[in-house]
């Protein structure tokens, strides 16, 4: 399985290829970066780090007063998924809290992941299966 990426100013694509599916076409998926969300937050070493470890493939979400950045070089949790925040577990948060901006990671744990789900697609992905979800482009 084979897992590419490709970005410009405002969307990030996902491209995912198997050498076992016969037809040898990739599946791309692209999403908004909103990437004005972190170029707008304040300039505090995490949102520095964040930029520099990401190198700009990051989608941002804003959630309340939460900003959640997702470095998409981790890969998907959930394969199944289109959904943005469903396939995508694993990110950052940005918080202002006790006088401060903080950052912590959501990592996907039981309650917000099947990894037994999420191992088998997997699988049967890298072997080659032609089963898409519906509305995947």
């Amino acid at each position: 399985m084979w897992y590419g990426l490709a970005k410009n100013d405002s969307t990030v694509s996902i491209g995912e290829f198997t050498l076992l599916k016969k037809d040898h076409s990739i599946r791309w998926l692209t999403f908004d970066r909103k990437a004005a969300l972190l170029d707008n937050h304040p300039d505090t070493a995490d949102v520095r780090l964040l930029k520099w470890f990401s190198k700009g493939y990051y989608v941002c979400r804003q959630n309340h007063d939460t900003l959640n950045v997702y470095c998409v070089k981790f890969g998907r949790m959930n394969m199944t998924q289109t959904d943005f925040e469903k396939t995508f577990i694993y990110h950052y948060k940005l918080f202002f809290e006790n006088e401060k901006w903080q950052m912590t990671v959501e990592e996907p744990n039981e309650k917000n992941a099947n990894m037994i789900e999420a191992f088998q697609d997997l699988m049967r992905r890298i072997g080659g299966s032609n089963e898409w979800v519906e509305g995947e482009q």
